[in-house]
This record gives C-alpha cells, sequence and structure tokens, in this order.
C-alpha cells in the first residue's frame, strides 16, 4: 500500500512511544525507518519497527543514553555509547566529527558501546548537505564466515560513504561485507521463501538456500570472496579492535541474545571539503563526474546507468511528495507492532492510504 510519508513516520512515531519512548527519540528512530524505506532500502526500513518495539518494551536498549567521551584530542575522540540507541549514539558522534573537521579538514571518531544502528545510508545526508564526506564502518555479531572458511567469525560489518554531488542526489554508498545484508535474508526467512545460491553456507560448510539454515545453524558468505573478506576485516579493525569495542565472537546481537551487552563499535571519518578545495569548484566537478556517469551508454541488458545514492536519492524525493509505498513485510509488521501497544495502526495505514 501507498501511504502519506509524513503520516506513516508519526505512526510509527506514535508505537514507540507507547513502547515507553521518550516523543522526541520516538520521531528521530521513526524518520531513520522511513526515509531508509523510502529510499527502497527494503530490509533495514519500516518493517524493522516490530523488532524494535520488542525491544523497547523488554527494556533492553538505552533510548536515553549518557554518550561519554573517553579520550579526545583537537581531530579525533572515543565515545562510550552508554548501551544506547544507535541512532542517538551515531547522531552525537557525527556531530562532533562534523564540528572537528570543519576546524581541522579532517577528523575521526571511533564509538565503543553501542547498539544497532539501522541502515548507514541515512546518516550521510546531513554531512553531504554540508559539504562534508562521512566514511562510516562498524562491526557487527558473527555471522560470515571468512573466505575460505566454513565457521562464522565476521559480522556483515558494513561500510556507509557519502559525498555531496551538488544539484544530484548525493553519492552514497551503503554495503554489507558479506554478499547480501542478513536483514534480507530474516525478510525472506519470515515470509518463508528460499534465497538464491551463493549468499551462505549451511551447518556442514555446504551452499545452502534456506535462510533459517544459513543465519541460524550456517554462516553467510562475503562479497567478491577474498576481496569483501578482506574488507570485513579491515573494518572489523577500525570498529571494533581500534575502538576498543566487543570485535570477536563477543559481538551479540540484541534480538537473540537479551542478557549481554551488544557492544558494537563503529568508525566515523568526517572531511570538509573546503578545507581542500574551494566548495564551488568541489561542486562542479561533482556535478560534471556524475552527470558522466548518469549519460553513460548502457550495457546489453540495462536501461541506464547510475551511481550509488542516486537511485535512493529520487526515489525519497518521490515518496515524499507523491507517497510511501510500504512492501508486504513492512506493512505487516507494523500492523503487529501496533498490537503489541495496543494501537491499531492497520486502520491509521488506511486513513493515509493515497
Amino acid at each position: 500500500m501507498t501511504v502519506d510519508f509524513e503520516a506513516c513516520r508519526e505512526i510509527v512515531a506514535e508505537v514507540f512511544v507507547r513502547a515507553g519512548v521518550r516523543p522526541e527519540r520516538a520521531r528521530q528512530q521513526a524518520d531513520l525507518f522511513t526515509v531508509t524505506e523510502g529510499k527502497g532500502v527494503l530490509s533495514h526500513g519500516v518493517n524493522l519497527t516490530l523488532k524494535y518495539t520488542e525491544q523497547f518494551l523488554k527494556g533492553v536498549i538505552n533510548t536515553e543514553p549518557n554518550v561519554t567521551v573517553l579520550r579526545e584530542t583537537e581531530s579525533a575522540a572515543v565515545l562510550d555509547g552508554d548501551q544506547g540507541l544507535g541512532v542517538a549514539v551515531i547522531g552525537k558522534a557525527i556531530d562532533l566529527a562534523m564540528e572537528k573537521a570543519a576546524r581541522f579538514g579532517v577528523a575521526a571518531v571511533t564509538v565503543t558501546n553501542l547498539q544497532h544502528y539501522a541502515a548507514g545510508l541515512y546518516y550521510g545526508d546531513r554531512p553531504a548537505e554540508n559539504g562534508m564526506i562521512l566514511t562510516m564502518m562498524a562491526n557487527s555479531p558473527s555471522s560470515m564466515a571468512p573466505f575460505g572458511g566454513s565457521r562464522k567469525l565476521y559480522g556483515t560489518n558494513p561500510l556507509t560513504f557519502a559525498a555531496p554531488m551538488g544539484s544530484l542526489p548525493a553519492y552514497c554508498l551503503d554495503m554489507a561485507s558479506s554478499v547480501c545484508a542478513g536483514n534480507k535474508l530474516e525478510n525472506a526467512m519470515s515470509l518463508g521463501q528460499s534465497v538464491p545460491e551463493g549468499l551462505g553456507l549451511d551447518r556442514n560448510g555446504k551452499p545452502s538456500t534456506d535462510p533459517g539454515e544459513i543465519l541460524k545453524h550456517g554462516s553467510l558468505l562475503p562479497f567478491g570472496g577474498a576481496k569483501g573478506s578482506g574488507v570485513a576485516g579491515m573494518i572489523n579493525i577500525l570498529a571494533g579492535v581500534l575502538s576498543g569495542a566487543a570485535y570477536r565472537d563477543d559481538v551479540i546481537s540484541l534480538c537473540r541474545d537479551k542478557t549481554k551487552p551488544a557492544n558494537y563499535g563503529c568508525f566515523i571519518q568526517i572531511i570538509d571539503v573546503a578545507k581542500f578545495m574551494d566548495y564551488a569548484q568541489y561542486v562542479k566537478r561533482a556535478e560534471t563526474w556524475g552527470n558522466d556517469i548518469l549519460e553513460s551508454p548502457p550495457a546489453a541488458g540495462f536501461d541506464r546507468v547510475i551511481y550509488p545514492g542516486y537511485a535512493e536519492g529520487r526515489r525519497l524525493q518521490k515518496a515524499r511528495s507523491k507517497g510511501l509505498t510500504l512492501s508486504q513485510i513492512s506493512e505487516e509488521n507494523l500492523i503487529a507492532a501496533g498490537k503489541l501497544v495496543g494501537l491499531d495502526t492497520g486502520a491509521l495505514l488506511k486513513q493515509a492510504e493515497i
């Protein structure tokens, strides 16, 4: 179904408020999910409302963390996230990194003691809109075998890179180190669907198309074989080892073990473009290069050529102006989340339908 974008965000926020989250924080988390859904990243969009509502009701996520600075220099810092909600902690970490980069050109911040922060591409918009380039990495619970292995050792360890492109949508690469994000397999498992071969292994180290077997007993596979495995290891060094967060099998998923702290780690780097060249010159060069890509002749089987972030940016613009089209699992999970808190989200969605 297609619903009014703003109305959908308010529905998600009201679910979170009824689950005990402060209204301002609830709207912040709701914005993350609706923007992500609007960009077309359905694995990390409105469908996660149910999972988060369950955790809010159980009190396993600190929604109002006391984020503290453990170490700091002019252009670097280490933050303790106080087991906080990802969107709250990462927002503060990016604020600090942007502030330092505005003074010194480049800044890096690591975060320890962090919970899941959802889709990385959500966080790229603000730096890009302020003339800055974001690189962000995080480690995650073991779910992927290293290249040549059969036992899960690495997390899906996502990487986000976002840069301004002038009048064009921001360049935003947001990817897992695995062939696909684990949430995509969880969605397939919820819908009773199989997945293509090549995404993961079963408990015996053999290829599997059963998402439940892959997630619960087997392991995901890295993208590009040894290359993806190497990228996952690099991310674990920067986000896990360097930050002081959990970095081995001790990274805990809040959805699978509610008795232990998650303690994800994160690495954030911000570059202030204006410290390297006149910003107007950068914009002219970036737009020229972006249009070169968009005007590139497509290969056989493709309609057009785009860069990462272009389609997502255009989808979000359309969702804001013409309505947000919810995926089947997003609609189902939002209705289920409403039931947990005594809210008829199904009726509210029908009222907001376009």
